[in-house]
């Protein structure tokens, strides 16, 4: 008879009779899912049978069955008991051990490490803040087009000094006026290192405007050649008469020589002839390898510090140095101490 089949046979010499499973509250799939997957304990405690006992006085006593737990198929990694192995096993606690030790040895050479590279190392180099100079907004004013205060058709000190103020609120921090020195070209032919140009105004007009500028919380820069003067400079006039005595110490002011082979550079001023810019003969250019023309020079720089000025355009450092017949610059190692000079 199939087994599923309600109509089951009673025990002998009964009348077969249909069976009722106690289902309870259970469903019809539950049940269907239990009896096609018995669930395994894990320890079940079986009494079985008695074996023959030869001997009379031992007894059987019942002993426990243990059943492994299937390992889930689900279950990545090792097991807790798989685990426990590693953990009790001598070899792995020292290894253990061994690099729980190692890592700590390694971060304590690191932070000696890094204390000693802070220690040691040298300090960061200061840096120094720049001169005003490097960074101020300059305005170079052209005064004779720039503001005529009186109207004669030529700018003057005084325009200018009108104009501070919107300068300022401009963002202007440097004022440098040219032509500013009284000169033949207004460029390098200066006449006077000491005197403002006469058509921008009186030379005490140049405190003023000094003045003017630095109540404006502004600085002033001008322009200077100290290489070059002109032909009616005091100076020139003196060396072209050196013989006489009371101009003696100005022999060596300028370049004289007797013979010029190249007239872009030379020109004769009696009887002799005096090394100028090239192609500019109003222009001679002074001995700045004479020590008393250095002297002088200076003297003249620092009058206009003492007036309130605030630096210099040097003009036509090119003249400092030039070769024996005057036509090439040379000598750089000199022409850097010249400027160091002034700096100083």
């Amino acid at each position: 008879m199939d087994a599923t089949d309600r109509l089951m046979p009673g025990p002998e010499g009964k009348t077969p009779r249909f069976y009722e499973v106690d289902r309870g509250n259970k469903t019809e799939s539950y049940i269907s899912a239990v009896s096609g997957n018995p669930v395994v304990p894990e320890h079940i405690m079986l009494k079985e049978q008695a074996p023959p006992v030869e001997d009379p006085k031992k007894t059987w006593e019942p002993r426990a069955l243990v059943v492994a737990r299937p390992k889930n198929p689900d279950q990545i990694g090792l097991s807790e008991e798989e685990l426990e192995q590693f953990r009790n096993d001598p070899c792995w606690k020292f290894i253990r051990t061994a690099l729980f030790i190692l890592f700590w040895l390694i971060w304590l050479a690191l932070f000696a490490a890094a204390i000693l590279l802070v220690c040691l190392s040298p300090a960061c180099i200061v840096r120094e803040k720049p001169n005003w100079w490097q960074t101020a907004v300059a305005y170079h004013v052209w005064v004779p087009s720039f503001q005529d205060s009186d109207g004669d058709g030529v700018g003057d000190v005084d325009g200018l000094i009108d104009r501070l103020d919107q300068l300022r609120k401009s963002g202007v921090q440097t004022v440098w006026p040219s032509p500013f020195l009284i000169s033949d070209d207004d460029k390098t032919a200066v006449r006077s290192f000491s005197q403002m140009d006469p058509k921008l105004g009186v030379n005490q007009k140049a405190d003023e405007l000094i003045q003017k500028i630095h109540e404006k919380e502004m600085k002033i820069v001008i322009s200077i050649p100290i290489a070059t003067t002109s032909l009616e400079h005091e100076w020139f006039l003196n060396s072209a008469s050196a013989s006489k005595t009371p101009n003696a110490n100005y022999s060596q002011f300028y370049t004289w020589v007797s013979k010029a082979a190249d007239s872009n550079f030379f020109t004769e001023h009696k009887n002799l002839f005096y090394l100028h810019e090239k192609g500019n003969s109003k222009s001679a250019v002074l001995n700045w390898q004479n020590s008393n023309l250095r002297e002088h020079m200076f003297n003249a720089l620092s009058s206009w510090i003492d007036r309130g000025v605030d630096g210099f355009e040097l003009l036509g450092i090119e003249y400092l140095a030039r070769t024996p017949n005057g036509t090439e610059p040379e000598n750089l190692p000199q022409k850097r101490g010249i400027r160091g000079n002034m700096r100083s």
